[in-house]
């Protein structure tokens, strides 16, 4: 049997236990939040709008965290930002020097002078690097 064999019959071989393993997770994942919202619906589990509370018997210890997502409408603000005293405004407004990665590319592509000088002042990290895998119908 050749190496190209081997490696062919290597990678279905993932590729199947990869897709096995995605679904079983899935299946667990979704049994878990049928169990979780259950034991919420649960009078003896305490729950808060915001923040965490502990729910205990003499066997179990139940966590809830709840969080609250804020996102500022800057129309609104816009229209009370000199009504509250500067002093006491939990708003703050802040300048952020963000990199515009279609921009740089596109400069690598039209002035490659130019692109070099930038990354000077860019810091660049691996990351993760991503798997899909699905089944070819």
């Amino acid at each position: 049997m050749s190496d190209e064999t081997t490696d062919l019959q290597n990678y279905n071989m993932l590729c199947l236990a990869d897709i096995s393993h995605t679904k079983e997770i899935k299946r667990l994942t979704d049994e878990r939040n049928v169990v979780r919202t259950q034991l919420l619906a649960n009078p003896l589990v305490l729950a808060r709008a915001e923040g965490s509370t502990h729910s205990t018997s003499d066997r179990f210890k139940v966590t809830t965290i709840a969080r609250m997502n804020r996102k500022i409408v800057e129309s609104e603000y816009r229209e009370i930002e000199n009504l509250i005293p500067k002093k006491l405004s939990p708003f703050v407004e802040k300048l952020t020097l963000t990199l515009d990665l279609p921009k740089l590319r596109a400069l690598e592509l039209a002035n490659p002078e130019l692109h070099v000088y930038c990354c000077r002042a860019i810091l660049e990290t691996p990351g993760k690097v991503g798997v899909a895998v699905e089944e070819s119908n």
